[in-house]
């Protein structure tokens, strides 16, 4: 899965140099239909989607989906006492808090 995440990120640092953030991305699997970008990630780390099952270890195979390029945040709230910040928010699922603290310290 995190390798899943790393090409996800790839594609989504491009998307985001381009200043389109519309839409989804596919988080590669073996079921997925996949962009050339994708394909070129794969193929530079000798891959390919099929080695995403895995027959011997089910559980950790990767079907695929997708994910929206920007998380919506909910609840988002904050307080400052005593000289420290206390940040209160919710993400969806498959999104990161460490990326939004990352993005809101760049601010």
């Amino acid at each position: 899965h995190a390798y899943q995440s790393h090409i996800f990120n790839l594609e989504l640092s491009g998307r985001i140099k381009s200043g389109d953030l519309s839409g989804e991305l596919n988080l590669v699997g073996y079921n997925s239909e996949l962009s050339d970008f994708q394909l070129s990630i794969l193929d530079k780390d000798g891959l390919s989607k099929e080695n995403l099952r895995i027959k011997s270890f089910p559980e950790a195979s990767i079907s695929g989906s997708k994910r929206k390029c920007i998380a919506e945040i909910k609840n988002f709230s904050y307080s400052i006492k005593n000289n420290s910040l206390n940040l209160t928010f919710d993400l969806e699922k498959g999104s990161y808090a460490t990326v939004l603290l990352h993005e809101l310290m760049k601010s």
